[in-house]
């Protein structure tokens, strides 16, 4: 796992859900290291399971949808997929 990551980007205003779980995976990773390195618990003690990742990326995009844009659900379909990718590569 490659735990290098630049953290350049606004969370709310964040288009690109692959570029936000691709951000959060390695920064909560090492934030629970170092707390476990102090001997405390972790602050983010939550493991997101590929399902869980995929049902971000569909409710994101739906989220993200400008006033007057119109998006169906095949549409979003996609980029939740795409998360599920994303969640399977920063695995490995």
């Amino acid at each position: 796992m490659d735990l290098h990551v630049n953290v350049d980007l606004d969370p709310y205003q964040e288009r690109d859900f692959d570029r936000l779980i691709a951000t959060w995976l390695p920064l909560t990773y090492a934030m629970n290291q170092m707390n476990r390195s102090m001997g405390l618990g972790d602050l983010y003690p939550f493991i997101l399971s590929a399902d869980a990742i995929r049902k971000l990326a569909f409710v994101h995009v739906l989220v993200h949808v400008r006033p007057g844009e119109r998006i169906s659900l095949a549409d979003a379909i996609p980029a939740a997929e795409a998360g599920s990718a994303v969640a399977d590569k920063l695995r490995r």
